[in-house]
């Protein structure tokens, strides 16, 4: 698991900056593809003018590959034998 700050800006409402923050759970981080977002460590909001931003503090987990995926899969139907 890595830590990682990200920010955006240009939000209208206080409800569109927590809409935006709670879709991240589970998603694809956009500069590493080959990790999602966890879970919100720490929240930063910031008024400028009549607009609001954020910073988070992001905890971002690896993505399990497909093959792993697979792998499980067929481990719980019980169609691989271990030995």
């Amino acid at each position: 698991m890595i830590t990682k700050l990200i920010a955006k800006e240009g939000f209208t409402t206080l409800e569109e900056v927590s809409a935006w923050s709670n879709n991240l759970i589970g998603k694809a981080a956009p500069d590493s593809p080959n990790f999602k977002f966890e879970k919100i460590v720490q929240f930063q909001l910031i008024q400028k003018g009549d607009s609001y931003g954020v910073i988070l503090m992001v905890e971002l987990e690896r993505r399990q590959s497909m093959s792993s995926m697979v792998m499980e899969m067929r481990k719980d139907l019980n169609l691989i034998n271990e030995g």
